[in-house]
């Protein structure tokens, strides 16, 4: 196949990511903002107006953000181009409000998470040389589901594949040429963008490292989460398998067995050793966060698409065809299932909404939520009740509220979820006999009546809480 037409194909699938990356892509909003998103677009607006000030004043501490868990690269990226925004409708005389601050840059972080597509394909293809696999690269990148969900919405873990991806590109640039300088420098602003991002991006460091001095002699070298506990050994090997699918899974270590290693023996250590690496950090916490994968998750996808590429030289058409579809098939589920979950209203703001204009201003109403900004917050006569979740602030000593006396009790999943884990129950006994007895008393049926469920098919991909709102019979 010519190249015109290869990245003719790639720059349609790229178009067709591109459309699932953005479609209800104000889900939620304005109600409801999804995981850290909170931690990224509210400094941005806070910068984005008080800039002028800073620099009048010369306070530049100012711009030092509260909280660096979250990186400061995406938090001043998202400022420059907020500022370009509001600066750009304020000459048109285009008012606008925070659904559209946060709907524009979503549409930022989507589009930006395109550019793993063409890096995944142009790796795939520089490293293989085979346009089958180069477009199956893409095309599983462009539908893999995660990327697709973590595309939705701000957050620094697609913004660290992104310029993982990019770093790969030019690593092996240098890799393949002759101590290009040039692509040193962009690698290491890459990479320093990453870490900038989030740190655990640092774990990839020893890697670059490695490539580098492949190519040199040496001597020339200069506490406990509740909502996501796991003490599985293997539990991101299951999360692995799961964000690029079990049989995509299964192909990669395919491509990865059938490879052959030669000319680019070091390179292929290098991919390789990223998602090793990758495995061993994360598994030895205590916790499971699939998005903590996507980093590495083009680099399965590049040998998954090999894997395929090899079952086609060798098994016979049919059997092929056979063997492709279902994989395409098993794929191809958890994109669609995201067409129907992504809406514009999740089921926190459904129950919201319902609530505000369903229930007596007057009646009580207790909200157990793991959400700071829940939008339960803005009704009238409500206690608000948000469950923590790190021990190292006391999470084990918040307990529930007692429902009685309560006209409305509208419950969160997730939270109701946190003391059912094994390492909780383990951990904290009385933690979960309170929980216990909150739920029990629930589910009471002489006491309470489900009279309103906000839920989304399953698998929740998103993720996000479903709602149930439960009624005092006893108060009516």
């Amino acid at each position: 196949m010519g190249t015109k037409k290869l990245v003719t194909i790639i720059a349609v699938i790229t178009l067709a990511g591109a459309l699932l990356r953005l479609y209800h892509i104000d889900f939620g909003l304005p109600h409801s903002l999804q995981a850290d998103e909170p931690e990224l677009g509210e400094f941005a607006i806070k910068y984005t107006y008080e800039i002028k000030s800073i620099i009048a004043g010369r306070n530049w501490y100012k711009l030092i953000p509260l909280n660096f868990v979250y990186g400061t690269f995406p938090i001043y990226v998202y400022t420059a181009a907020m500022m370009a925004f509001s600066k750009a409708l304020g000459l048109l005389g285009v008012a606008f409000d925070r659904v559209h601050i946060y709907t524009y840059l979503r549409v930022l972080t989507a589009l930006a998470s395109l550019t793993a597509i063409p890096a995944a394909a142009f790796l795939y293809n520089k490293l293989f040389k085979d346009w089958f696999g180069t477009l199956v690269t893409a095309m599983l990148v462009a539908l893999n589901w995660q990327f697709i969900v973590l595309g939705h919405y701000l957050n620094a873990d697609i913004i660290v594949a992104t310029l993982l991806s990019l770093a790969y590109i030019t690593a092996y640039l240098y890799y393949a040429r002759e101590n290009d300088t040039k692509y040193t420098i962009l690698t290491g602003i890459l990479l320093g963008f990453a870490m900038g991002t989030k740190v655990t991006a640092a774990i990839s460091l020893p890697l670059f490292l490695y490539i580098y001095a492949s190519k040199k002699d040496w001597r020339e070298m200069g506490g406990i989460v509740f909502d996501s506990v796991d003490s599985n050994p293997f539990k991101y090997v299951l999360a692995t398998g799961y964000i690029a699918t079990p049989l995509a899974a299964v192909l990669a270590m395919v491509g990865v067995r059938l490879c052959a290693p030669p000319p680019s023996r070091h390179f292929h250590h290098f991919l390789i050793g990223h998602v090793l690496l990758y495995l061993i950090f994360f598994s030895l916490g205590n916790r499971r966060v699939d998005r903590w994968m996507l980093p590495v998750l083009p680099i399965m996808l590049i040998y998954t698409a090999y894997g395929l590429a090899q079952l086609k030289e060798k098994l016979g058409r049919i059997q092929f065809v056979t063997a492709a579809t279902i994989v395409a098939l098993s794929y191809l589920y958890f994109p669609a299932l995201l067409l129907v979950q992504f809406q514009r209203q999740t089921p926190k703001s459904a129950a919201y909404l319902w609530m505000r204009d369903n229930l007596a201003a007057a009646s009580n109403k207790l909200v157990i939520t793991e959400q700071g900004l829940d939008p339960m917050n803005k009704l009238p006569s409500v206690n608000v009740r948000k469950s923590v979740v790190y021990s190292s602030e006391n999470a084990q000593l918040v307990y529930p509220e007692s429902p009685v006396g309560y006209n409305y009790i509208a419950v969160s999943s997730r939270p109701m979820a946190n003391f059912k884990r094994p390492e909780i129950q383990k951990a904290y006994p009385e933690y979960v006999k309170r929980w216990q007895a909150f739920e029990s008393e629930l589910m009471d049926p002489s006491k309470y009546e489900l009279v309103k469920t906000f839920e989304l098919p399953k698998p929740n991909l998103i993720p996000l809480s479903d709602v149930y709102i439960y009624k005092n019979i006893e108060l009516q």
